[in-house]
């Protein structure tokens, strides 16, 4: 079976051209705090087995979590003990370039912090003929078995720029009814993480992940 990737449907993304970052963080910079205190958040109920997409934008509401000024989406949680989370982060924008680092802080049952951090994410190149055709981040996370609440924000600015190698690629094209293959070289491209994005989160069993 030939195989047939277009670095050009590689690289695009759906969507419109990303908002650049230090517009973004102007924006956030701009925007109130929502809440005196964790409680005061309204939290989301989330399921085992269900996909929950949502967005981290300018009409998000906003806190400051220590230091850090976000966006945030709460979630009340079932019982973790046996749970991981799944978690996608999709570029802004047509290209693969800008997107959401999620940071993860669990809290306990009366709202009390529990950890806080970010996830190892791991670039996933877009399936065309099956499942998700969209370019994206993603990765897990293991929660502390206490963890009755979940606020997702973002962060990771102070750390190194990813980088990620695309590979080589083959495009094929059809001539009449003769296929014609063309390689192309691979490149790399220095990721970037902005205050905004789209995400989608799950909760699977852990005997999934093995």
């Amino acid at each position: 079976m030939n195989k047939i990737i277009n670095l050009l449907l590689l690289l695009l993304v759906t969507g419109c051209a990303a908002v650049p970052v230090k517009e973004q963080f102007s924006q956030l910079n701009k925007k109130s705090i929502c809440c005196a205190t964790l409680k005061e958040f309204k939290f989301v109920p989330i399921k085992l087995g269900k996909v929950f997409p949502f967005e981290l934008s300018h009409e998000s509401p906003a806190y400051l979590f220590g230091k850090t000024k976000s966006y945030y989406k709460a979630f009340s949680l079932p019982d973790m003990r046996d749970k991981y989370v799944f978690v996608k982060s999709y570029f802004n924008g047509g290209l693969i370039r800008q997107y959401l680092d999620p940071v993860f802080f669990s809290l306990d049952e009366n709202h009390k912090p529990l950890e806080a951090f970010s996830l190892n994410l791991r670039f996933t190149r877009g399936t065309f003929l099956i499942g998700d055709s969209n370019a994206r981040m993603s990765g897990v996370a293991k929660l502390n078995p206490n963890s009755k609440y979940l606020v997702i924000f973002s962060g990771g600015y102070e750390l190194e720029k990813p980088v990620i190698d695309l590979g080589p690629s083959t495009m094929v094209t059809m001539i009449g009814n003769v296929p014609y293959a063309t390689t192309e070289p691979g490149s790399t491209i220095e990721l970037e993480r902005s205050p905004t994005g789209s995400l989608k989160i799950e909760l699977k069993l852990l005997q999934d992940n093995k």
